[in-house]
């Protein structure tokens, strides 16, 4: 990684029965430490590999991991790819076969829980409810089916020097359903679609094993289609609510976390990971976990569209910013601001986007506005990199707020319906800048869009200076749909 809590990281995966490989900086070998052992994540967790991992000292010029080249960490980076919710959307909640299902516990273990079998073992596509993507790489929204490699190629062809992902690496929730319903299409299921009659195998058939928390899925779902990035650029990884403690922590703490290991025997610690920088010559990074944010007040339901209008939104809901100045670490990373460079917030969960729920338009996530209000950092902050929301959406609202970029858009099952672009660039907001006071800044610059894409991030002698929203069309084509200031 880029950096992260206790500097850049060369992270090395190896057999079972090989030993952590030699890292070699600029000639001078340096130590290597074994972050998880084969055997201590068993079945249906099992990790049956070794995880190495040597901090690399600052301002590199060559390194390598058993004689492999490891990309350099920049001083002054030029160029950025910004990625977000790349997995593949496998969620069954009760695949055809099953008469009754335990909707809690699908909730706590985001499988399938069966209770009442159907009589005779027979499918009843009236009773499949499942959201599948295929394993293709279409980049085609209506057959949705998965197109994260084909979004990795596209990314690596402008030779990023690093790449940032704001979380949500692993959707593959639920094994692929045996039967699917049909439609006219054929044997296609897609999102929650019903039909009474009984079809073919699902397009994730092959998926075989590799679903769940474990490596199988995470090869599968993420270092396999990333390899091409991976070998390229330094990544900077964001902590998403799929990484949280209901879905893929294991995974999150044994190959992304660039902290020390979670000992995973203790389970999955109830205290979001502490934000740390990522700091370069021009900007500064705060990289935050806000995983739990919506789930820790009661995320509400977020509605794909809103009416045409134009209206002001409102907080998302009533939040207190000192409990989230101290939960999320607010309070700590303000003493990570340099005054000298621009300062950028990484935060799955956004800040400031705009969402539709319970037929209004709201500020979304009203928790962490206040806290990033009560902390000092909103009039510190430039700009906001987030994912979450399935689609792309630019909110620049002038002076007194941080821009909101979201990103969430690079390879899972895409929202539909963005909203009105028309309606957006009309806004003004009420949100909360400093503890007391709020912005009433019209927006400047708007953008809502549902495509497959990236974000292709440019910066200069200050910081960040623009970004270019690249989404492909139904063809495979990727083009600039939207290029903004930051």
């Amino acid at each position: 990684g880029a950096g992260g809590a206790q500097g850049a990281v060369a992270r090395s995966i190896v057999e079972p029965a090989d030993s952590c490989p030699e890292v070699v900086v600029d000639g001078k070998s340096i130590e290597s430490t074994i972050r998880l052992e084969p055997g201590t994540l068993t079945a249906p967790y099992e990790y049956n590999v070794r995880i190495c991992d040597a901090i690399i000292p600052d301002r590199y010029k060559t390194a390598t991991a058993g004689g492999v080249a490891l990309p350099v960490v920049p001083k002054a980076p030029t160029n950025y790819v910004l990625l977000g919710d790349t997995g593949l959307q496998i969620k069954v909640k009760n695949n055809g076969y099953c008469e009754k299902y335990d909707k809690k516990t699908f909730f706590l273990n985001l499988n399938e829980v069966c209770t009442k079998e159907n009589p005779n073992n027979e499918f009843d596509a009236e009773k499949f409810n499942a959201g599948v993507q295929g394993l293709g790489q279409s980049t085609d929204i209506d057959a949705n089916e998965w197109p994260y490699a084909t979004i990795v190629k596209a990314t690596a062809e402008i030779k990023p020097q690093v790449v940032i992902h704001v979380g949500d690496y692993l959707y593959t929730q639920s094994a692929c359903p045996k039967t699917c319903p049909g439609s006219d299409s054929g044997a296609k299921c897609c999102g929650t679609q019903k039909n009474p009659t009984e079809g073919g195998p699902c397009l994730c058939e092959g998926l075989g094993s590799a679903w769940g928390d474990n490596w199988a899925a995470m090869v599968n779902e993420f270092l396999k289609p990333s390899r091409l990035l991976l070998e390229l650029a330094p990544w900077i990884l964001v902590r998403g609510d799929h990484e949280q403690c209901s879905r893929n922590w294991r995974g999150w703490f044994a190959v992304m976390y660039p902290g020390p290991m979670h000992n995973v025997s203790l389970g999955c610690p109830t205290q979001v990971n502490a934000p740390y920088n990522v700091e370069f010559a021009t900007t500064n990074f705060l990289v935050f976990d806000t995983s739990t944010a919506g789930i820790s007040v009661g995320d509400i339901a977020i509605a794909s569209q809103c009416p045409n209008v134009t209206k002001t939104p409102v907080q998302s809901y009533t939040a207190d910013g000192n409990v989230a100045a101290d939960s999320f670490g607010f309070a700590d990373a303000a003493a990570l601001v340099s005054d000298s460079k621009q300062t950028v917030v990484l935060s799955h969960t956004p800040i400031y986007a705009v969402v539709c729920a319970e037929d209004e338009y709201r500020i979304w996530d009203a928790l962490l506005q206040e806290g990033m209000a009560a902390s000092g950092l909103a009039s510190k902050v430039s700009a906001v990199l987030s994912g979450h929301m399935h689609w792309a959406q630019h909110m620049d609202y002038g002076k007194g707020l941080p821009i909101q970029v979201v990103v969430g858009n690079s390879g899972t099952q895409m929202l539909p319906k963005p909203l009105s672009e028309l309606a957006l660039a009309t806004f003004t907001t009420n949100a909360t800048v400093e503890e007391g006071h709020s912005a009433e800044a019209a927006v400047k610059h708007a953008f809502n869009m549902a495509g497959f894409g990236f974000g292709a991030i440019k910066s200069g002698a200050d910081g960040l200076e623009s970004i270019k929203y690249v989404l492909a069309d139904k063809h495979g084509n990727f083009e600039t749909q939207f290029h903004a200031p930051l």
